[in-house]
């Protein structure tokens, strides 16, 4: 055992939470991750389609358990490696055991960055397939938390930029005034990403990120961008001092964190 400076030791991968409300940008956001993202793809403007031949970004890869995660991606002359992982039945938990391990083998050949897209689409699926064993009330969620865990410190163990990406959910309103008073005061969002009770906190611990993606107008522009900060009931982190509303762009974030 030593005693080390805390700063001795580089900024090698990043590992973030991004969620958002369906088309706000999560997956397009991630390409941007990538050593080979071509310079005109970003958070403003108008996309650019049908670049011929299509770029490979071979840095990345996708853990799709969304159902069509990378389908956009054709349209705009781009493509990734992709395990795609929308399973049901036995053969979901089996494919959690496999996937991490493929994608080892992938980051040992290069691979940099891996998206898993999206969390929460993986965890309807933990919670049909354990709510068809019959489980039911704690005993489901129990299950569904030990499989998250499982899975995210597989993914977690990578030497690679890890991305998990989310969907949102509103929190519901307390009835009581006194208590939301309470929750305000408190600074808790009222916006979260969508995964099972305990379980986010497997996605949420180790984040050096949680950031908000949406769609819209930031400073009379429109784009995609993150929250740095909670803004608007989102929840969000980032331990960089970054502008509280960035461009939905990772080249910004890389920028700071060298």
């Amino acid at each position: 055992m030593e005693v080390t400076l805390s700063d001795s030791s580089p900024f090698e991968y990043i590992r973030a939470l991004v969620y958002g409300p369906p088309g706000a940008g999560k997956t397009f956001s991630s390409l941007t991750l990538s050593d080979a993202v071509p310079a005109d793809f970003g958070a403003k403007g108008k996309p650019v389609l049908g670049r011929n031949p299509a770029v490979t970004l071979s840095d990345m890869l996708w853990l799709s358990f969304d159902s069509g995660a990378t389908e956009g991606m054709k349209q705009q002359g781009l493509r990734v490696n992709e395990i795609k992982l929308s399973q049901e039945g036995d053969k979901l938990l089996a494919a959690l055991k496999e996937a991490p391990a493929l994608a080892k083998g992938l980051v040992d050949k290069g691979v940099k960055t891996v998206v898993i897209d999206t969390v929460t689409a993986l965890d309807e699926m933990l919670v049909t397939y354990w709510r068809n064993k019959g489980l039911e009330k704690w005993d489901l969620f129990g299950a569904v938390k030990v499989g998250h865990y499982k899975f995210a410190m597989d993914v977690k163990s990578l030497k690679a930029n890890v991305l998990f990406l989310c969907h949102a959910k509103a929190l519901m309103e307390p009835a009581d005034a006194t208590q939301q008073n309470k929750i305000t005061a408190a600074g808790f969002a009222k916006i979260v990403p969508d995964i099972t009770g305990g379980a986010l906190n497997h996605y949420r611990r180790d984040s050096s990120f949680i950031l908000p993606c949406t769609v819209g107008k930031e400073n009379n522009e429109d784009g995609r961008w993150f929250y740095t900060a909670s803004n608007k009931g989102y929840e969000a982190k980032s331990r960089y001092v970054l502008p509280p509303v960035i461009e939905a762009d990772w080249r910004k974030i890389k920028a700071v964190t060298k």
